[in-house]
């Protein structure tokens, strides 16, 4: 099988890597073009691929995993959100195909496998992962979790990220600004805004699922106050025509995203009426509390389901608050660092997906060996006249994570 063929299943031989990214015409020939619609060596389809056009320079790519934002600059890219190992073959062919010769930069807007699952992949292929502090000690397994019962499971090094910041850091891509913003203890304990300035489109990851109820991972530092105040945040920076980059669901504007948190404000109301009452979580349950919402938010494709949700709701209005605050306290981020170390043990296992998009078996360690990659070895994406790392100029830190501007 050509090396092509293997790239777009994400299954890739050993030395394809190099050849394909420093060649090219391995990945952007006709036959791989051909390819794009090939089913995944794992037995799913890449259903619903398509670009979306937001900008001259920026686009929204949505596939299997949680969508993606792509910006594009003369000499730099960044890529916000990578999706999953198991389609990471072919995204890698999708973004070299409008990103040939440019440095690429990836951040991560939390740890979950929908968004940073291709990190081995395209790192090894010389692109640079950005992430909250938070996001790599997950990847590395520094903070070990095994949510929902499931077995821990191993992310090769080379998927680490190599930058992580605390608060906030500005990323400059060729005159277009892109502002990355930490709101810990919202969805996970490391999710960003990505507020790309000059284009007027905010990324919000998990933090935003345009008509579907909001996933509030408790188990790894998710909490209901901390996502009502990241949407509120969000809403602070939009404007009524800035596009929204919701983490998965159709693209969404500003009144979208003041639907949902009237939404969820509604829905923890409705929950805390029901709690009042002396009702059970059961007998919470068997109300359905949330009926007058299902309707437009129960959507599978990304979110929870309605029970689920009622759930989480619950548990959260029942904690002992002085728990919760120690909590956020504990998980929030507490200073700026570039490039923190962390000793890798053993990667968290993903958060459980929706009920839709189940996750399918990992790639056996003989499929998925060759997407270790030491940095020594790694083929960089441009020609090496170009700088492979960022310079003072392209990041910067600032102090703060919240920040208003005019539309």
């Amino acid at each position: 099988m050509s090396g092509s063929v293997q790239a777009i299943l994400g299954r890739v031989e050993p030395g394809s890597i190099t050849k394909a990214v420093s060649g090219r015409a391995l990945l952007l020939g006709g036959a791989a073009l051909a390819l794009i619609g090939v089913t995944a060596a794992v037995g799913e389809t890449l259903v619903h691929r398509n670009t979306l056009s937001l900008a001259p320079n920026v686009s929204m790519l949505t596939g299997y995993g949680g969508n993606m934002a792509l910006v594009v600059g003369k000499t730099q890219a960044l890529l916000i959100d990578d999706q999953t190992e198991f389609n990471a073959g072919y995204n890698l062919l999708r973004i070299e195909s409008q990103t040939f010769g440019k440095q690429v930069f990836i951040v991560n807007t939390h740890w979950h496998w929908d968004h940073s699952g291709g990190n081995p992949l395209l790192q090894s292929a010389g692109m640079v992962v950005i992430a909250q502090d938070n996001v790599r000690k997950r990847l590395t397994g520094e903070t070990p979790e095994t949510p929902h019962g499931e077995p821990s499971s191993i992310l090769p090094e080379a998927g680490w990220p190599t930058i992580t910041f605390s608060k906030s850091m500005d990323l400059h891509l060729d005159g277009e600004t892109a502002r990355i913003i930490a709101v810990p203890g919202a969805h996970t304990d490391g999710d960003v805004l990505v507020d790309i300035v000059n284009a007027n489109v905010l990324v919000m990851g998990d933090l935003f699922l345009n008509g579907a109820y909001p996933n509030i991972d408790r188990e790894d530092g998710g909490t209901l106050t901390g996502y009502i105040a990241a949407q509120k945040q969000a809403l602070a920076l939009a404007g009524p025509d800035t596009r929204i980059v919701p983490g998965h669901g159709k693209l969404g504007s500003k009144a979208d995203l003041e639907a949902e948190l009237a939404m969820i404000e509604g829905s923890a109301a409705a929950v805390k009426a029901c709690i009042d009452a002396g009702d059970t979580l059961e007998q919470t349950l068997a109300a359905h509390p949330l009926a007058s919402w299902t309707a437009k938010y129960a959507d599978p494709a990304g979110g929870e389901p309605e029970d689920e949700f009622v759930s989480t709701l619950y548990k959260e209005l029942t904690k002992d608050d002085a728990g919760h605050d120690q909590l956020v306290a504990d998980r929030a981020p507490q200073t700026e660092q570039a490039g923190s170390a962390a000793s890798a043990m053993v990667r968290p296992s993903p958060v459980r997906p929706s009920n839709s998009q189940s996750r399918p078996a990992r790639l056996s360690p003989a499929a998925t060996s060759s997407l270790t990659v030491s940095s020594a070895n790694r083929a960089p994406t441009k020609p090496v006249s170009g700088p492979t790392t960022p310079t003072a100029a392209q990041v910067s830190s600032f102090s703060g994570a919240s920040f208003t501007r005019q539309r």
